[in-house]
């Protein structure tokens, strides 16, 4: 596999592997969402049968309903998902899992073994800042001065987890 160069980002002035538009990841985001924000929203479309030519491609007579976003199980595990992290939130001290710091106000939630297997159990969601949790989804490791230490809180944690993270650094 080829590894890709580092360049300067030209939001953040930062020399790290860029996305697009001469930007990181990070930087690519908030761009992003800022000409999201700036940007009219799109006309509606007109309603059924107000002059519009007639698709020869599909039979005129039968409905289309548009797919879901998102599965009516994955909404239920949303709202389970959340009242989970609020009531963590409630209970336990609000420290940096990726840091160790304090986290003053809303803290973010990590996924130790993934969003897959492991989704609504407590044991694998942790707090972090929101600040360390896009670093070590975005940065390499090399810009992440809290590695060492979270690798042996992952340690303590999880053995296994920690043997993938460290798999991960040998690719």
């Amino acid at each position: 596999m080829i590894k890709r160069k580092k360049k300067t980002c030209k939001g953040c002035q930062k020399e790290r592997i860029l996305f697009g538009r001469g930007l990181c990841p990070t930087c690519y985001r908030i761009e992003m969402a800022k000409k999201a924000r700036l940007k009219p929203p799109k006309p509606r479309s007109p309603s059924k049968g107000a002059n519009v030519p007639p698709n020869r491609d599909r039979p005129q007579n039968r409905a289309y309903a548009p797919l879901n976003r998102m599965s009516d199980k994955r909404k239920r595990e949303g709202s389970l998902y959340l009242e989970i992290c609020k009531e963590m939130d409630k209970i336990s001290p609000h420290t940096c899992f990726f840091c160790g710091k304090e986290i003053k106000g809303r803290p973010d939630h990590h996924h130790l073994s993934g969003r897959q297997e492991n989704y609504l159990k407590e044991e694998w969601i942790v707090k972090a800042h929101g600040k360390c949790h896009r670093q070590y989804h975005d940065d390499p490791v090399e810009s992440m001065d809290f590695f060492e230490s979270f690798l042996l809180r992952l340690k303590k944690k999880n053995f296994q987890l920690y043997q993938r993270e460290l798999y991960k650094l040998d690719k």
